[in-house]
């Protein structure tokens, strides 16, 4: 009875380890390594291993093979229980160059599979968890060093030109970047000497330097040998000097780099404190200039401009008081400003927005105002409220929609005043259920509208489409994204009408 036990936990064991080493089969992606403790993302790209299966048995030596952007590597190896394996052998065809990212990175990984030197396997300690395309393989090497994989090639990248948001300085002061475009481009390769290139702009004059990413065991890389044009500059670019001496400080200039935002942002730190974001998108130079307040939805409610009024905003790219640019506008009766500055999240912050003290005529006027000013554009009692936004079509027909992250509250713009008298809007019996919309207008109205005309014309005035009424829905699918007036004609041929957004 012991023996046939014994043979039970043999058979289960057995069992267990072909099962662990099936999962294992197939081809993996490094998605980072770890060596003496630091965590090295793969941002080079298709690095990878595929184990494959002998047909002769069990215990036989497999053979394993992988890709790297420089080269290929091979080799052996064989299971030994459930959570362990012998590497017995490494080729590969040295082709990489240590000078620049792809190869410093692969020669990182290699180190840590490398069987040792004499021949003597090297036992390996690996997990599977998760299922399908989810699966990670994580591989430990005796020395506590030890590498991730996935079943998807990493896309995330630091190798790609990047636009420059803010630098904040060893003192704190945080400086937001110019609408010109700023840039930083990390080069994964050889510049010609020992090390990768860096180039980049600061909105007026260029500057190219070198760096060294993955040179050392350090989850940061230098940036020296720092050149730049000597251009004249307008007194208004006072962005680069400090941009430029972040960059330039060659004692200092040691930087810890983080992706963030699944690869959007990138945060270079250096040994002073000084701080560099950046973002994968230039700062939105369509957003500059004057928008006009087309409506609002608070609490899910949607909220109309009071009738004859033109509440706006202007964006400008003068120096805000005490941070970024300055922003204002107004409401019906009272003016607002406030220092702003964009994100790489495709957002921007409103610092302490500040409103005149006049009175308005009506209760309805200035909840409006307290809408605008401090339910979309701000919050009660906040300094500094960081809002959403997404332009949609151009030039006269661009519209904007500001979304405030706090609350979910919203404000809908667009290029141009209504051409159309406010008083037809606001005293129209016809409504829409959603506004803005995306594939139909949905009308809500007590009049009987069926057999009514309609007509659909731009903002600029422009009839795009027009037909008869055989329900209270419209197709606009066909539509651009912009803003729109509706106009249905009724049978006493009085004409109501609503405008509306198409997303």
């Amino acid at each position: 009875m012991k023996q046939f036990y014994l043979l039970l936990v043999l058979l289960f064991s057995f069992n267990l380890t072909f099962a662990q080493s099936n999962l294992l089969i197939g081809e993996w992606y490094v998605q980072s390594i770890n060596t003496d403790g630091v965590q090295h993302d793969n941002y080079i790209g298709e690095l990878s291993i595929d184990f494959s299966e002998t047909a002769t048995g069990f215990e036989d030596y497999n053979e394993f093979n992988g890709d790297s952007p420089c080269n290929f590597y091979f080799g052996q190896y064989e299971i030994i229980d459930s959570v362990t394996l012998n590497i017995l052998e490494l080729g590969q065809s040295d082709s990489c160059n240590n000078s620049d990212a792809y190869g410093a990175y692969y020669y990182k990984y290699s180190s840590i599979i490398t069987p040792d030197i004499q021949g003597v396997p090297i036992g390996f300690t690996y997990t599977i968890e998760g299922t399908g395309n989810d699966q990670i393989l994580t591989i430990l090497n005796p020395n506590g060093d030890y590498i991730i994989y996935g079943k998807t090639v990493p896309t995330i990248t630091i190798f790609k030109t990047w636009y420059s948001y803010s630098t904040e300085t060893a003192d704190g002061v945080i400086y937001p970047s110019p609408i010109d475009n700023t840039t930083l481009e990390i080069s994964p390769f050889d510049n010609g000497t020992i090390s990768m290139g860096v180039f980049g702009s600061g909105g007026c004059n260029d500057f190219f330097a070198d760096h060294n990413m993955y040179s050392s065991n350090e989850n940061e890389f230098n940036i020296f040998i720092f050149n730049q044009t000597f251009i004249d500059c307008s007194e208004d670019n006072f962005y680069e000097p400090t941009y430029f001496s972040v960059l330039s400080n060659e004692i200092d200039a040691i930087f810890s780099y983080e992706l963030q935002d699944d690869g959007n942002t990138l945060v270079l730190t250096n040994t002073i404190g000084e701080v560099l974001i950046f973002g994968e998108q230039s700062p939105p130079a369509n957003m500059i200039g004057q928008w006009y307040l087309y409506n609002m939805v608070v609490d899910g409610n949607q909220i109309n401009n009071p009738s004859g009024s033109t509440p706006d905003i202007f964006f400008s790219t003068m120096p805000g008081d005490l941070l970024g640019f300055t922003l204002f506008g107004s409401g019906v009766c009272n003016g607002f400003q406030s220092d702003y500055y964009f994100n790489p999240q495709q957002t921007f912050n409103a610092e302490f927005i500040s409103a005149t003290l006049g009175m308005c005529n009506t209760t309805e006027e200035e909840l409006f105002e307290n809408y605008y000013f401090t339910q979309v554009l701000s919050t009660v009692n906040s300094g500094s409220t960081e809002l959403d936004y997404e332009i949609t079509g151009t030039g006269d027909d661009a519209t904007l929609v500001v979304t405030n992250l706090i609350n979910g509250n919203q404000a809908f713009y667009g290029r141009q005043a209504l051409s159309i008298d406010d008083n037809e809007f606001y005293n129209s019996e016809i409504s829409l259920f959603k506004n803005p919309v995306s594939n139909r207008l949905d009308i809500s109205t007590s009049l009987n509208v069926l057999g009514s005309n309609y007509e659909i014309f731009s903002i600029t005035g422009q009839r795009v489409t027009n037909g008869v009424l055989d329900s209270n829905s419209i197709n606009v699918n066909q539509l651009q994204s912009g803003l729109y007036v509706l106009k249905v004609s009724t049978d006493e041929n009085v004409f109501e009408t609503v405008k509306f957004i198409k997303e």
